[in-house]
């Protein structure tokens, strides 16, 4: 079967994490993956069950593709198949990665409400143009059935291959104690609210050693670079830009930090579990199904600095804390198999492509 993968651009972070691995992990398949172009695109250049499409995602192009089956990964090349009026050409399938409509919980006013009430009509139509519609945890599975109508809803959580240690070279760090936040710069991961309880929890930091470095970019980054220096915290925040081995990164830390206002089902903690390394995150909706709602990790409220701060200070200083990794390690590899994400998807192919 060859199958037209849709998203927007090649960048990086979870969602073209998620492609590469349906690519890499299902080679009986031919993949055509349309996007706008992107840095990222060569990350396929080595699978030979893909073709990559960097001119965009229009119906014109991905036809002359000649698909049997359409994978809808962002809501850009979604809403390009499903404005026209009639049935979608081909047997389709979308995969929703996170309700971005929770966006709209955390902005107020008039005219946020009328671009959510514009984005929701939206995207209640073309959740109705395709044939399934997959979902990564069972909260956004439940948004999108009662306040998006939508029909045809599974439940496929992403999923990771078991580590090999012999594959791991960790990056040196200097501090005693590291954290790490392997997170794109823009306003649902939350960077402000870390910077802003690292700020309150300093004097403690300081005396631990703490270092936090900040893996990625995007549209906010110079301005929590500049947020960093007026809060002054400097000493502590290290900004480094995108990095290719995040995986490596991950191997030398001693907590991860995802202070996310929403998420979808993050890959970052996918890693940390699979990498054995304790995990700080909000109760955004994804981290609290992956966390087993605190139980595989430590929860603050989402957007309470103060909350994140009497973390970061309880971490610094005890011991017992910080060895709390190995619930997330068997959580992962007993829920999120990326065997048994590959399998529940090649079913779903198979079924959309017979209807």
């Amino acid at each position: 079967m060859k199958i037209a993968l849709l998203t927007d651009r090649f960048m990086v972070g979870g969602g073209l994490e998620y492609l590469y691995r349906i690519a890499a992990g299902l080679p009986q398949h031919t993949f055509v993956i349309c996007a706008h172009g992107g840095p990222a695109a060569a990350r396929f250049q080595s699978l030979p069950n893909v073709v990559i499409e960097t001119g965009g995602y229009s119906p014109a192009i991905v036809r002359c593709h000649a698909p049997d089956l359409l994978h809808f990964n962002h809501l850009r090349p979604l809403c390009a198949f499903s404005l026209p009026p009639g049935r979608m050409p081909l047997p389709s399938i979308n995969t929703v990665h996170g309700i971005h409509l929770r966006r709209y919980e955390f902005l107020h006013g008039p005219h946020h409400r009328l671009i959510s009430f514009a984005r929701q009509t939206l995207e209640r139509y073309c959740l109705a143009k395709v044939d399934i519609n997959i979902a990564l945890t069972q909260s956004d599975r439940d948004y999108l059935v009662t306040r998006l109508n939508a029909k045809r809803v599974v439940i496929i959580p992403n999923g990771i291959a078991a580590l090999d240690p012999a594959t791991l070279n960790p990056v040196p760090r200097a501090a005693r104690l590291h954290f790490l936040v392997p997170a794109r710069f823009d306003f649902q991961k939350g960077h402000d609210v870390l910077l802003h309880a690292i700020h309150m929890a300093q004097t403690e930091l300081r005396s631990a050693g703490a270092q936090f470095d900040l893996l990625g970019d995007g549209p906010l980054r110079v301005r929590m670079e500049h947020l960093a220096q007026q809060l002054q915290i400097g000493d502590l925040v290290r900004f480094h830009g995108t990095q290719a081995n995040v995986v490596d990164w991950m191997a030398s830390t001693d907590c991860v930090v995802l202070p996310s206002r929403w998420e979808g089902l993050p890959f970052v903690l996918l890693e940390a579990g699979r990498q054995s390394r304790p995990v700080i995150c909000s109760d955004a909706p994804g981290n609290r199904e992956v966390t087993d709602h605190g139980r595989c990790g430590h929860l603050f409220r989402n957007e309470d600095t103060r909350a994140l701060a009497v973390l970061l200070k309880t971490f610094s200083r005890s011991p017992e804390i910080r060895s709390s990794h190995a619930a997330l390690f068997h959580r992962v590899a007993e829920e999120y198999s990326v065997q048994r994400m590959l399998d529940r998807l090649a079913a779903a192919y198979d079924t959309t492509f017979r209807r």
